[in-house]
C-alpha cells in the first residue's frame, strides 16, 4: 500500500470502511497511512498506534492465545517487530 502513489489516502480509507465490524472485534493500526484506516472503521474498538511498541503491548493485553490476529502491511513497515514483541 506505501506503493499507491496519490490515491493512497483514500484507498485506506475505502479499507477502513470496508471492515465489517460482524467479523472483526479489535482493529488497531499502525503508521500514518494506516490512520485513515482507523478514522474509516466501524469496528467497536479500533485504535491506532504510531509506535510498534505501544501497539504489541495493548494487542497482548486484548488478545488470548485462543485468538486469531492478522499482521498485514507493506514490508517497509517493518511489522515482525510487532511478533518478535509478543510474548
Amino acid at each position: 500500500m506505501l506503493e499507491l502513489g496519490e490515491r493512497t489516502d483514500r484507498y485506506h480509507e475505502e479499507i477502513g470502511a470496508y471492515i465489517d465490524p460482524n467479523k472483526i472485534d479489535i482493529l488497531l493500526t499502525y503508521g500514518p497511512l494506516s490512520k485513515h484506516i482507523a478514522d474509516k472503521s466501524k469496528v467497536n474498538l479500533t485504535q491506532h498506534f504510531e509506535d510498534k511498541l505501544a501497539l504489541a503491548k495493548e494487542l497482548e493485553s486484548l488478545s488470548s492465545n485462543k485468538d486469531v490476529c492478522l499482521i498485514k502491511g507493506s514490508r517497509g513497515m517493518a511489522l515482525e517487530d510487532i511478533i518478535n514483541e509478543l510474548k
